[in-house]
Parts: structure tokens; C-alpha cells; sequence
């Protein structure tokens, strides 16, 4: 299964890219654009990325201070970057209305060799370790509701992981498979309970999946003729949004039960996308990779998307050459990074805002 471990990874994995000096408009704001504000590094550190935001403008991500040490910091609205003294290990660190994060830590406490666990943090208890499905070593937490309902993945005594819902009132629930023996992600949850992921079944197809509470694990899909769609966010009106591929490429969707499977696309020149997060908008933002670019710093770039004005790319940061969005909330503000290339071939990388002016 580690292979599987690995295919997931790999997704979550942020490239260096470089940013087309054009800034989107804003529907209901058609004077205004997103302009970037640099959101800075823990104290002397040389990468911040920031993953995540609420309505209340409070932000988390990961970074590093001058020692290089990497942890998740929390960037509460209008004060300083505070570091959370966690070890991350996945860019995925969620935050909701409450304040309440969610994310996966590298515990080598309980092993040396140190394996990927989901976490709870809360300014009240600090963090809480989720543990694992029975008989599971780790677990990957993904998302987080404003109900404190947390999902994501862990793998099981039998070896195949499984999605779960998690719940200070009911603990880890495993939300089942498409097929027995099988596997599932749970990747995104809302404030009715939905959760979507993704699921496999015979050789490689691995389709979206649904789960609630009440009607259990059902199969979506993915475009006709195509292989695998994993959703990693959705709306309080059950629109999804994620990536969808054949085997050969993948691309950036929205999905909701009213319309079905809708292509986002790519950039003008890009081969390939990825959607990450959208708002009760249905406004989507993501990034677009260029395999085949005459420039080779060129190679993903972030995006804001609407169903009016279709794909927009977003502006780096005055000094920088690369950027990537990650998340956007209710006002329309959008996190993500902004980065550059030293001379000495050190990466700045700084954790950025984009918010219309």
C-alpha cells in the first residue's frame, strides 16, 4: 500500500512556478483585482506557505524559522504568525469558524521511523492526536467543518485504508469502501455532513465518491471514459471541486448534482490543472502546470475561476517569479504563496494574501 500512500503524496506536493503578470477581475467587483500581500515566514525562516483561511481572515500553513526547522503556524486576522511547535507533514492543514484546525504531524514520539498521524488543535487543548482505524499505523486528516467534524484517510489492520469522519462525540467512523477488500479517501466535508473522496475499484479506476451519515458510501463517478476524479473541496451547495484524469493527464472539475462533471480546463498554454478549494460563491481557485513551456521556471501557476469569467491567473508578488492559491473563503480573500530563485540557487518562498483592490 505504500505505493498508494505515495500516489496521494504526490497531489499534495506544491511545484515552483511561475506567474503571467495579469490580474483577474472580480465579478461583483469588475473595477477591482486581486493583488498579492506578502504574509512573511516564522521569524528568520526562508519558506511559508499558507494552506488555509476562515471567514474571519484567520490563516494557517507551514514554514520554517532560522534554525529550518518546518511546523505549522497559525496567522490569526491583524496579529503575528504564531508558530504551533508541529511537525507537519502534509500541505493540507484546514482551519474552520471556530478556529479549530485540522491537519496531519509527523509522530516519531510513538515511532522513530515516524508516521504521518491526522491531529486536532484547538487554542483551548492544544493538539490532539486522532489515531487511526483499528489496527491502522497512520492517518492523514484533510478537512475540517465548522461543526468540528473532521475527515480523512487511514489505513486499517487489513492493510487497506479507508476514508473516516471524525468527531469528538463519536471518534474515527470509517465510511466503508466501494468493494471488499477496497479503499476510499475521504478528502472534504461541509456543514450538512457531505463528505466527498474517492474510492477504487477493479484495476485502476477510482472514482469520486459520497458519503453522509444517513444514505452511506455512494459511487459519482468521474467523465466518460476517464479513470479517476478525486474531489478535495466542497460548498454548502454540494458543489466539489478537485481533479479528474485518463491515465495520461488531469484536470481541474467541478461537480455537483445538478449539473454533474463540469471541466474547469487550463490556463492559456497549460497541459494540466488541479482545483483546491471554492467558495458558497461557487468562485474556484487551483493551479495549471505547463510541461512544455519555452521558459523552464514556467511550470504551474495559480488560478481564480467563475462560471462568468472563466480562468484567471493571479499576480506574484512584486519581487518573485512564482505563486500557487490554496484556498479562498466567503469574502473572496484568497492564500497561497508567492516565491522566487536566489542566485546562489536558494528558493525564498513567503506566505501570500490576494485580496481585491
Amino acid at each position: 500500500m505504500k505505493r498508494k500512500i505515495n500516489y496521494v503524496a504526490i497531489a499534495l506536493i506544491l511545484a515552483s512556478i511561475l506567474a503571467l503578470q495579469i490580474q483577474p477581475t472580480f465579478a461583483k467587483n469588475p473595477n477591482k483585482t486581486y493583488v498579492p500581500k506578502d504574509l512573511g515566514t516564522l521569524p528568520g525562516g526562508t519558506y511559508a506557505i499558507a494552506c488555509d483561511i476562515n471567514n474571519r481572515g484567520d490563516i494557517v500553513g507551514a514554514g520554517n524559522d532560522e534554525n529550518l526547522k518546518y511546523s505549522y503556524f497559525l496567522l490569526p486576522h491583524n496579529e503575528a504568525m504564531v508558530d504551533l511547535n508541529i511537525r507537519p507533514y502534509s500541505t493540507f492543514i484546514k482551519i474552520n469558524e471556530r478556529g479549530e484546525i485540522a491537519g496531519t504531524y509527523l509522530d516519531t514520539t510513538n515511532n522513530p521511523n515516524g508516521y504521518p498521524t491526522a491531529f486536532r488543535w484547538t487554542e483551548k487543548d492544544g493538539m490532539q492526536d486522532l489515531g487511526t482505524l483499528p489496527g491502522g499505523k497512520w492517518s492523514f486528516a484533510m478537512d475540517i467543518n465548522d461543526n468540528g467534524e473532521i475527515v480523512g484517510y487511514s489505513d486499517r489492520q487489513t492493510g487497506y485504508f479507508h476514508g473516516f469522519v471524525w468527531s469528538e462525540k463519536t471518534g474515527m467512523t470509517d465510511i466503508g469502501a466501494l468493494s471488499d477488500p477496497g479503499v476510499s479517501f475521504a478528502m472534504a466535508i461541509n456543514n450538512k455532513g457531505q463528505v466527498v473522496g474517492m474510492g477504487r475499484l477493479s484495476g485502476m479506476y477510482q472514482p469520486m465518491i459520497l458519503w453522509t451519515e444517513q444514505e452511506g458510501l455512494e459511487m459519482i463517478g468521474t467523465f466518460p471514459g476517464e479513470n479517476y476524479a478525486s474531489p478535495v473541496a466542497i460548498n454548502e451547495q454540494g458543489q466539489a471541486v478537485g481533479s479528474a484524469a485518463d491515465g495520461s493527464t488531469f484536470s481541474a472539475f467541478m461537480y455537483s448534482n445538478k449539473i454533474g462533471f463540469l471541466r474547469i480546463g487550463d490556463l492559456p498554454g497549460g497541459d494540466k490543472s488541479t482545483a483546491v478549494g471554492i467558495n458558497n460563491n461557487g468562485i474556484v481557485v487551483g493551479y495549471s502546470f505547463f510541461s512544455d513551456s519555452s521558459n523552464p521556471d514556467k511550470k504551474v501557476q495559480g488560478f481564480i475561476w467563475t462560471d462568468k469569467e472563466g480562468l484567471s491567473p493571479l499576480q506574484s508578488l512584486s519581487s518573485d517569479t512564482t505563486n500557487l492559491a490554496l484556498a479562498i473563503n466567503e469574502p473572496g480573500q484568497i492564500v497561497g504563496w508567492s516565491s522566487h530563485s536566489n542566485a546562489d540557487g536558494t528558493v525564498k518562498t513567503h506566505a501570500v494574501i490576494w485580496e481585491l483592490e
